[in-house]
């Protein structure tokens, strides 16, 4: 076997060892995703299979939020539950910032409703115009209104801890109707592959497949 024979046949099994250990320990990020399980009204949340997910996912001091529709629907308004036990006292609508993404102009109203109940949210987004399918934005949370100095938001302060089936955590209307979709029940934090990294294995992936066959052109 020539020398040069040699050196791919090594370069392919260091490649294929960056692969095997972006598979086995991707980065991850700390998130939650809810599943809109439910059609929800003023008293009462009734199943009606997974009808898109809320996504929330951390980086840094802020929240990268997607909302996907299953039905393909526009996002009207997107309501969360915030849980005062780890996150503290409710911020002002006036200290929280939406932007990024698709979301475009946007108004943010903030209050404290307590337990959850049904139909009563404490943080809601609205977007002003028709954003589109998945609705995608970063939120932000600042020190005053002037939004110059981020406070670390996480997404566990959107988790309510003491969950019970009286609770829904997350609320989407969508356009046009303006049905509303909730997320009921428990859930629980997940991790999630950071976007990086994913990309990193793709080339990866790619890289291994194109020298294996120059190999076996070689051969």
């Amino acid at each position: 076997m020539e020398l040069t024979d040699m050196r791919r046949i090594l370069l392919a099994s260091v490649l294929s060892s960056f692969v095997f250990a972006a598979i086995a320990t991707p980065a991850q990020a700390s998130g939650i995703q809810f599943n809109l399980n439910c059609t929800l009204s003023l008293t009462a949340c009734t199943a009606s299979g997974s009808n898109g997910t809320v996504t929330l996912i951390d980086n840094g001091n802020f929240i990268d939020i997607t909302v996907f529709l299953a039905d393909g629907n526009s996002v009207n308004a997107l309501s969360l539950n915030w849980d005062s036990v780890t996150g503290g006292a409710l911020p002002s609508a006036a200290n929280l910032l939406a932007f990024g993404g698709n979301i475009g102009a946007n108004t943010i109203t903030a209050t404290n409703n307590g337990t959850g109940s049904f139909g009563f949210f404490d943080i809601n987004v609205n977007p002003s115009g028709t954003p589109g399918n998945p609705l995608t934005f970063t939120l932000g949370y600042y020190t005053d209104a002037t939004h110059t100095t981020s406070v670390n938001l996480d997404a566990l302060f959107f988790n309510i801890q003491t969950a019970n089936t009286a609770h829904t955590y997350t609320s989407v209307t969508q356009l046009p109707d303006n049905t509303g979709l909730a997320a009921f029940g428990s859930t629980s934090e997940s991790a999630v592959p950071e976007p990086a990294t994913l990309g990193m294995l793709g080339v990866g992936l790619v890289g291994l497949a194109a020298r294996v066959k120059r190999l076996r052109r070689k051969s």
